[in-house]
């Protein structure tokens, strides 16, 4: 929920605003997500329209009115800790009264102005901080759920005790509080799972006890998440091979329900999918850098585990073996030739990198890389990308999202990389 208020001077009164502005009222109120809540003439208002809104918004937008409102604006952003936006226009003063507070506030808030006329961008504009602003709020009421520790190759999630900045939860499980309910795991629920893979995935060069092992592993782990109201999970699943199964096509069956699962125990990974997840409302694909070409300017990306819903073709879909150990389910097949967005955040959480591109070729069955696979045309420079990039493991979503990754970072005091 975005909170919207209306600031303007004591000169002009409450019901002449209204009426100028009708039609600027009336658009944003256009939006499920905006409440209007009133309009403010006095630093005493404004303090009070904030202690008597009842609701817990995830942003505010603040539209300015007039000029001469810098203290209310000021009073209203001391109020809250959570993204603001200043909206101004050409009238009486709008933008400078704006330009002003957000010289003097961005420093210490998070807040970002908006001057326009237009109302295509005004839209566009104001979807994107909505967007932002419940990514943010989501994030900050998440728990994340780690099954083991980071694997011993992850050299950038050793050592998480919290999410630092953000008020993410994170909670620890032994790999035996999962593999536990595995060998638990309700019957009916895992036959009818491995049922759907079957039903999902026509081509199979698996064994039947392989997929019903994989169909345990989601079942436990669903056991779990809910148990415990988890939002996202990672899993130390090289853990799981001494019991000839993985964690694959439990991950792939969760991201397609909205629960975020990230591979080998990677936090940082693992809340870059989250973010990527709560911008796109769409699942997010977790994989390696395998490949690259630096006369083309390619990146190869492959993982054993993507959600089935990122495929283009699920007909061209199949089930084959994890890559490295050869055992259980992993799935395959053809994403989107389309626009992407890789990223991942790195540094303790404190810097973003980004860079775009497109699929280019993809499902390209290498047997020397891990089993779903897509080639990028990268849109900067592969050597800056490789030199900047904060780990291993990539976050990538259908579509350019640089500029609501951007305004997330700067509403979360995150450094913005976005490589051009």
């Amino acid at each position: 929920m975005i909170q919207f208020i209306v600031v303007h001077s004591p000169f002009e009164a409450s019901d002449l605003v209204s009426d100028r502005l009708k039609a600027e009222i009336e658009f944003l109120q256009k939006f499920p997500s905006i409440v209007y809540t009133g309009n403010v003439s006095s630093a005493n208002e404004a303090g009070n329209i904030i202690r008597n809104y009842s609701g817990k918004p995830g942003g505010i937008i603040i539209f300015v009115a007039t000029g001469g409102t810098e203290n209310y604006i000021k009073t209203i952003s001391d109020s809250v800790d959570y993204p603001i936006l200043l909206v101004a226009n050409s009238q009486k003063n709008s933008f400078a009264a704006a330009l002003e507070s957000f010289a003097f506030l961005k420093t210490n808030h998070a807040i970002d102005l908006l001057y326009s006329d237009d109302s295509t961008e005004l839209a566009e504009r104001i979807n994107q901080f909505i967007i932002v602003c419940n990514a943010i709020y989501k994030i900050n009421h998440a728990t994340v759920g780690i099954i083991g520790e980071p694997s011993d190759w992850l050299l950038t999630s050793k050592d998480y005790k919290n999410f630092g900045k953000f008020g993410t939860t994170l909670k620890n499980f032994a790999i035996t509080e999962l593999t536990d309910k595995i060998e638990n795991a309700d019957k009916h629920d895992s036959d009818k799972t491995a049922s759907q893979i079957k039903e999902t995935y026509k081509t199979s060069s698996v064994p039947e006890q392989a997929v019903l092992d994989s169909a345990k592993v989601y079942t436990a782990s669903k056991e779990l998440i809910e148990e415990n109201n988890l939002a996202s999970i990672t899993i130390k699943c090289f853990d799981l091979l001494q019991n000839n199964y993985t964690a694959c096509m439990a991950m792939s069956l969760l991201n397609d329900e909205g629960i975020i699962s990230g591979c080998e125990g990677d936090l940082e990974a693992t809340f870059s999918m989250m973010l990527g997840y709560y911008i796109t409302n769409s699942p997010c694909w977790m994989a390696n850098p395998a490949h690259i070409d630096k006369q083309k300017n390619t990146l190869t990306l492959a993982h054993c585990t993507i959600a089935s819903k990122m495929f283009s073709d699920l007909s061209q879909a199949e089930l084959t073996t994890h890559m490295e150990s050869g055992l259980s389910v992993a799935n395959m097949g053809p994403l989107r030739l389309s626009d992407v967005t890789i990223f991942r955040m790195g540094s303790s959480l404190s810097v973003l990198t980004a860079i775009t591109g497109k699929i280019v070729e993809t499902n390209m069955k290498n047997e020397l890389h891990c089993r779903t696979q897509a080639k990028i045309k990268l849109d900067g420079p592969i050597d800056k990308w490789t030199k900047n990039t904060p780990g291993n493991h990539q976050v990538i979503v259908y579509g350019d999202i640089k500029n609501e990754l951007e305004l997330f970072c700067k509403f979360s005091g995150v450094e913005f990389n976005y490589i051009i």
